[in-house]
């Protein structure tokens, strides 16, 4: 006979323990999964940061680059600020001068004024004696 009681006996005690194990590992199979895609997300997490942390340190460098050229624009300007102080001081001077020149000249003006007025006063005299 080609199956047997001890045959079938063995079947089912086979099949349970295939069972049993196939109940086991279905858990575990699930775990690796989880385990690949855990190791995805950090893969795709990892490469995120570094890809952020490199457009960080782009970032760094150009406020770098932008704050040195700021500093000598402001150095340029206060250059020009201090010039343009210096000349605004020398143009005032200057400004000063010409208003002592107005009255020295409304001074001589007033007496080339009284110069001619005493020169008629003396040619009416004159003509008077």
């Amino acid at each position: 006979m080609l199956f047997s009681i001890g045959n079938a006996i063995t079947l089912v005690i086979v099949l349970a323990f295939f069972f049993i194990y196939h109940k086991l590992t279905a858990n575990n199979r699930s775990l690796e999964k989880v385990k690949k895609f855990a190791e995805k997300l950090q893969g795709d997490l990892s490469s995120y940061v570094e890809s952020r942390a490199e457009e960080l340190k782009h970032f760094g460098i150009d406020l770098d680059v932008q704050q040195k050229a700021a500093r000598i624009a402001l150095d340029k300007l206060q250059a020009a600020q201090a010039t343009i102080g210096e000349k605004s001081e020398a143009i005032g001077a200057i400004a000063d001068r010409f208003k002592e020149y107005d009255s020295v000249l409304a001074k001589l003006m007033d007496m080339t004024a009284k110069v001619d007025k005493n020169l008629a006063q003396i040619h009416e005299d004159e003509v008077f004696l």
